[in-house]
């Protein structure tokens, strides 16, 4: 079968699972609420399996163009002390785009870490209980102030292996069906039908109800110039390691620390503009890493 064959196939049954599996937690009464504090086990059931219904696709895909399935898995997942590496430096990516949304964000007076502190502090509230507020709220600055660098930890560890279920579809399978180059074509495609594959999930999304036709269709264009945006970094790490392993720990950190933008706000987050606001800001943030990250290697290059 041709190239496309091959990638329509997968996506048919990618975006076919995981709208079963969210139609299923929508029917069970399952709510996202962004940002999330506390973190229950049907949601963490609802991610585990959503993002593994992709690699599970890989399979189905893999099985039916009679392809091996160890020898592939084998192949993209490498492993040798330049993967290492990069596994464990791709990650530092996730706070320098933070850092450069914060700047953008304290500019424009739309970042408020006591925001955050405050949302730890009432969930606190609701587990411990103490006759100080003084003392509770030394308890959420420090385990806000503590999430920061807990975030890479989680990000190289449990989260990874959350994000290893996508990183196996799109910068797996979908990548070395398009020949395995981090070109803008390829970025294109994989970045459009990553972002697509999440839509379903607005099922479960209950600010998605505050926004008209128009709003939705801004709010899915800058979420579409973040993943190709991010897409492509994620493709560059791939190519350089061979493996998806430090894409999967990239992935795996932005998961972790990224709901810290809309924790933040300055704006009360149940309105759209603000919503909006934090997704512009956030894409403007990766182009701006991307920038960075190209004048870097050029230097480095010239250096040589």
């Amino acid at each position: 079968m041709s190239v496309i064959q091959r990638i329509i196939l997968f996506i048919v049954f990618s975006y076919s699972l995981a709208f079963l599996i969210d139609y299923i937690a929508y029917l069970s009464g399952l709510s996202l609420h962004v940002p999330e504090t506390t973190s229950n086990v049907a949601t963490f059931l609802w991610g585990l399996a959503r993002m593994w219904s992709v690699a599970l696709s890989v399979v189905f895909c893999l099985l039916f163009f009679r392809t091996s399935v160890r020898g592939w898995f084998k192949d993209v997942l490498r492993f040798s002390r330049k993967v290492l590496l990069y596994y464990l430096v791709s990650p530092l990516i996730i706070y320098l785009a933070l850092g450069v949304y914060i700047m953008i964000a304290t500019f424009l007076k739309l970042f408020d870490f006591n925001n955050y502190v405050r949302l730890i502090a009432e969930s606190l509230r609701n587990v411990i209980h103490t006759s100080s507020e003084a003392e509770l709220e030394r308890l959420s600055w420090f385990i806000a102030l503590l999430q920061i660098p807990l975030a890479y930890v989680a990000g190289i560890s449990i989260n990874t292996l959350y994000a290893l279920g996508e990183e196996l579809g799109w910068r797996g399978y979908m990548y070395k069906v398009l020949d395995w180059k981090p070109s803008a074509k390829n970025v294109i495609i994989i970045g459009v039908a990553w972002n697509l594959w999440h839509i379903s999930t607005y099922l479960l999304n209950p600010y998605i109800k505050m926004f008209n036709m128009i709003q939705i269709v801004c709010s899915l264009t800058l979420s579409l110039t973040q993943m190709l945006v991010f897409t492509y970094i994620l493709l560059i790490f791939t190519s350089i390691t061979d493996s998806i392993l430090p894409a999967a720990s990239l992935h795996g950190t932005f998961n972790a620390l990224w709901n810290l933008t809309i924790a933040t706000s300055a704006g009360p987050i149940d309105q759209v503009e603000n919503l909006l606001i934090i997704q512009l800001i956030s894409a403007v943030s990766w182009i701006l890493i991307v920038i960075i990250l190209m004048i870097i290697t050029r230097i480095f290059h010239k250096m040589r």
